[in-house]
C-alpha cells in the first residue's frame, strides 16, 4: 500500500507573486462554456480512457454510520473496480487496474490496512484529516489528526485549510498553516482541499492554491464534496492554470483532484480533456490527477458494456422463417434447405444472450448514460426499412417474402462489419496491438472457418451448391468475420509483433476536439492606471507575447 505521487518540496512564500495576480473573468467563462459543448471520444477510444478514468478515482466512504464492513466492500471494489468479463472482453484483465485510492476517516485507517494486506493489494490510502469538512479545530488537534491517519497506515492526507485566512488575504498565515501540516504528514503525501464554494471569488482561488503549492502542497483539491458548491469548470480552470503557472515558475509538478458533483462517464472524459489539454498527458495518470467521485465508477462500469445487442434478431428471424418455411426464398422444394438446424440454435442463443444484457441495461441505473444519436437513427433506419419491405410483401409488389428475409439476414453481416472495423483502424493508428485481446479474434477465426467448411461438407453430401449460393447472409458474414480476423492476425503477429505502445499524433491531440485557447485567464500583472497585461502563448511556440487592454473593458473578480 504505497503511494507514487509526485513530491513538491515547496517554495519560500513569493508574497509579491501573490499580490499581483488576478483572474480574466470573462476568459475563464468563455472557455468554460466550451468544455460543456464538446463532443466525446467514441468506441475504442472511449473505452481507453474510461478505463483510464477509473485508475483516477479516489474510492472513498466518509459517513457516520462507516464500519469496518463497509469500508472491506470498498476496499474490495478498489482492487476490482470493473467486471472481470468485460477487461477480459477488452484484453485488459491481467493489467492489475484499480482505482487510484481509498479514501477512509482516520478511524477507519487500520480497517483499510488490514483489508488490502489481506487482498495482497498496493492500492493507496488516503484520510481526510486536519478537521475535515469545515477546518475549525484547533490546530494542534488537527496536526495530531494527521500523525494519527499517518501513524495508522495512511499514505496520502486530504486536509482543509482555513477559509478565514483567503477572506481576509492573510497568506503568510495560510502558508504557515500548510507548511505545518506538510510536516505532519512525515513521508504522506500531502493532498489540499482549497473548498473553492466558499472562498468568495475565482482570484482568491487561484491565491489560496498558489500558496498552498509554496507551502509544499502535492496535489490541490476543489472541495470537500459538503459544500453547497463544489467542482466547476470555472474553478478548475483557474486552479489547473495556478498548477501550470507554478510548475513553469519552479519546476515543480503539483497534482489536481475535481471533487463533487461528477457522476457521469462522460463528465469524466470531460475532465481528462482539460487535463491533457492544459496540463498535458502527465497529468492524465492517478500520479497527477484524481477524481473524488465514487458514484461515478458504476456509470463507467455500464459505458465499458458497448457491444451492440440489437444485430442478431434479424439473423434470427431470417434462419428460423427460412427453416421452417423454406419456400419462403426457394421455388424448387426438392433443394436442400440452405439454412439449418446449427444454424438456427445458433441465431437464437446469440439473441437471447444479447436480449438478456439489454434487459439488464434497462433495469439497472445508467445514471446520466444516453445511447448515442447516430446509433438510434441506424436502429431507427433498419426498422423503417424493414417495414416497408414487410407492407410491400403483403401487399404482392416484391411478389415474395425473399427480399425481406434476405434483408434480415444481410442486417446482421453489416452490423459485425461495423464492429471489426474500429479496431482494425484503432491499431493502423496506434502501431501496436498492445491490450488488444486476441483471443476472441482467434476463436471468431476459427468459428468462420468452421462455418465455411461445414457448408462445404453439406454441397458435398447433398451433391448442390445450395449451401454457397442458397444461404448468402451466412456465406458474407463467414467470409467477412475471416478477413477481418486475418487481418487483426497479421497485425498482432506480423506488422505490429512486439511493438509497444506508442502516442500516434491522434493521441497527442486533445482528447475532445476544439481549438486550444492561447489566454492566460490566470494572470499576473502590476495593476497600475486600471490597466492590466493579457498574457498569452502561441501552441507551436514557448514564447510569449502581450498586449494592453483597458481593465475597464473586462470584468474582473
Amino acid at each position: 500500500m504505497s503511494s507514487h505521487l509526485v513530491r513538491n518540496p515547496g517554495i519560500p512564500l513569493d508574497l509579491e507573486w501573490v499580490g499581483r495576480t488576478r483572474v480574466n473573468l470573462p476568459a475563464v467563462k468563455r472557455r468554460a462554456d466550451t468544455l460543456k459543448t464538446r463532443r466525446s471520444v467514441k468506441k475504442q477510444w472511449q473505452a481507453a480512457w474510461l478505463l483510464r478514468a477509473v485508475t483516477c478515482i479516489d474510492l472513498t466512504t466518509l459517513s457516520g454510520d462507516d464500519t469496518a464492513t463497509n469500508v472491506s466492500r470498498l476496499c474490495f471494489k478498489a482492487q476490482n473496480p470493473v467486471r472481470k468479463d468485460l477487461l477480459e472482453s477488452m484484453g485488459m484483465a491481467d493489467k492489475g487496474i484499480t482505482t487510484g485510492a481509498i479514501c477512509v476517516y482516520p478511524s477507519r485507517v487500520p480497517d483499510a490496512v488490514k483489508t488490502l494486506e489481506n487482498l495482497n493489494s498496493k492500492v493507496p490510502i488516503a484520510s481526510v484529516a486536519a478537521g475535515f469538512p469545515a477546518g475549525q479545530t484547533p490546530v494542534k488537534q488537527r496536526l495530531e489528526e494527521i500523525e494519527t491517519a499517518v501513524a495508522s497506515g495512511a499514505t496520502e492526507i486530504d486536509i482543509v485549510i482555513s477559509r478565514a485566512f483567503v477572506l481576509e488575504g492573510n497568506w503568510e498565515a495560510l502558508y504557515n498553516e500548510v507548511q505545518a501540516m506538510r510536516k505532519a504528514c512525515g513521508e504522506a503525501h500531502l493532498k489540499t482541499i482549497i473548498a473553492t464554494g466558499e472562498l468568495g471569488s475565482l482570484t482568491n482561488v487561484y491565491k489560496a492554491s498558489l500558496v498552498s503549492m509554496m507551502a509544499g502542497s502535492d496535489f490541490i483539491k476543489t472541495s470537500t464534496g459538503k459544500e453547497s458548491v463544489n467542482a466547476t469548470f470555472p474553478v478548475a480552470l483557474v486552479m489547473v492554470r495556478a498548477v501550470r503557472d507554478y510548475y513553469q515558475q519552479t519546476g515543480h509538478k503539483v497534482g489536481f483532484k475535481p471533487a463533487g458533483g461528477i457522476r457521469s462517464a462522460k463528465d469524466a472524459l470531460t475532465w481528462l480533456s482539460l487535463m491533457k489539454e492544459e496540463l498535458g498527458d502527465d497529468w492524465t495518470h492517478p500520479d497527477l490527477f484524481r477524481i473524488g467521485a465514487s458514484s461515478l465508477l458504476g456509470d463507467i462500469e455500464r459505458q465499458l458494456f458497448h457491444f451492440v445487442t440489437g444485430s442478431y434478431i434479424t439473423y434470427m428471424i431470417y434462419n428460423v422463417t427460412v427453416y421452417f418455411d423454406p419456400k419462403a426464398i426457394m421455388s424448387n422444394l426438392d433443394q436442400d434447405n440452405p439454412v439449418k438446424l446449427t444454424d438456427v440454435v445458433f441465431s437464437i442463443v446469440a439473441f437471447a444472450c444479447t436480449t438478456t444484457q439489454g434487459i439488464q441495461c434497462l433495469m439497472y441505473d445508467r445514471g446520466s448514460q444516453q445511447i448515442h444519436r447516430s446509433t438510434i437513427a441506424i436502429c431507427a433506419g433498419c426498422l423503417l426499412a424493414l417495414v416497408v419491405l414487410t407492407v410491400l410483401s403483403l401487399f404482392g409488389i416484391l411478389g415474395s417474402w425473399f427480399v425481406v428475409l434476405q434483408y434480415c439476414g444481410y442486417v446482421k453481416f453489416i452490423v459485425s462489419f461495423g464492429t471489426y472495423s474500429p479496431q482494425v483502424w484503432l491499431n493502423f493508428k496506434r502501431k501496436s496491438t498492445e491490450g488488444f485481446h486476441i483471443g476472441g479474434v482467434l476463436l471468431d477465426f476459427g468459428g468462420g472457418v468452421l462455418s465455411l467448411l461445414q457448408m462445404d461438407l453439406y454441397c458435398f453430401i447433398e451433391h448442390s451448391n445450395n449451401q454457397l449460393t442458397g444461404n448468402i447472409p451466412k456465406m458474407a458474414l463467414a467470409v467477412s468475420t475471416l478477413l477481418f480476423n486475418i487481418i487483426l492476425i497479421w497485425q498482432h503477429y506480423v506488422f505490429y509483433l512486439g511493438n509497444e505502445h506508442r502516442s500516434s499524433d491522434s493521441e497527442k491531440e486533445p482528447l475532445l476536439r476544439g481549438e486550444r485557447s492561447n489566454e492566460f485567464y490566470t494572470i499576473n500583472v502590476h495593476a497600475e492606471d486600471g490597466d492590466y497585461i493579457v498574457i498569452s502563448f502561441q501552441d507551436s511556440e514557448e514564447e510569449s507575447t502581450t498586449q494592453r487592454a483597458a481593465g475597464s473593458q473586462e470584468s474582473l473578480v
